[in-house]
């Protein structure tokens, strides 16, 4: 019985723990401007108020505007990699104008 409802706190306390970590705390807002790059085929970058530069990987195409400010969420995607090398890559989520 004493093993059942430790068994049981445990299994409950590793629920709490992995929603946390699913939580995306690596989440973040910003604020920034849609950039058209002209190099490598061209792309559309960020460039965020605070001069980060990111190169998204999914923009929708309703963003791809030069000089558009947008606020958005993004996550740093740094297990891709991408022959733009401009930028940190990220997936965008939340997009407004």
């Amino acid at each position: 019985m004493k093993k059942t409802i430790l068994f049981i706190i445990i299994l409950i306390s590793l629920s709490f723990i992995s929603c946390n970590l699913l939580n995306n705390s690596d989440n973040k807002k910003t604020h920034g401007t849609v950039t058209f790059l002209s190099f490598e085929g061209g792309f559309y970058g960020i460039i965020t108020d605070d001069n980060k530069h990111l190169d998204p990987i999914n923009l929708e195409d309703r963003f791809k505007i030069d000089s558009l400010k947008i606020k958005f969420n993004y996550i740093e995607k740094n297990d891709l990699s991408s022959f733009h090398m401009w930028g940190t890559i990220v997936e965008l989520s939340n997009v407004e104008k």
